[in-house]
């Protein structure tokens, strides 16, 4: 995934559950296990994954800097229009925000993601 374009207005939409900035992510099933979309990288639960591979990226439109990181939608309408099934998630140290494909998004260092324990990955 890339960023479209940096914003900082994508902000306004940031929500907070239990104290926790929380986000949704699109994930994949592949063998009955959660991975992360397009990486093909098994995706731990239950547990702060953090993104040690820091990079700098440039957005696709106006080729505006940015670290890379886990890339979380904002608003849980947005990832129900790319996936059937998109998955609350927590999140820590945002480092940019931005639009991809129109849909307000925050870039991260850490993430979290709560085991379903009712659904059979």
């Amino acid at each position: 995934m890339c960023l479209n374009s940096l914003n900082k207005k994508a902000k306004r939409y940031m929500k907070k559950e239990k104290g926790q900035l929380v986000g949704w992510k699109i994930f994949e099933i592949f063998h009955h296990q959660l991975n992360f979309y397009f990486l093909w990288q098994r995706a731990r639960t239950e547990r702060w994954l953090t993104d040690t591979n820091i990079k700098i990226l440039h957005t696709v439109f106006q080729q505006q800097p940015y670290q890379t990181g886990y890339h979380i939608y904002l608003k849980e309408s947005d990832a129900k229009k790319r996936s059937k099934d998109p998955r609350k998630v927590y999140y820590k140290n945002p480092t940019s925000w931005g639009y991809q494909d129109r849909c307000p998004i925050v870039v991260a260092r850490k993430l979290f993601i709560p085991s379903l324990r009712k659904r059979r990955i």
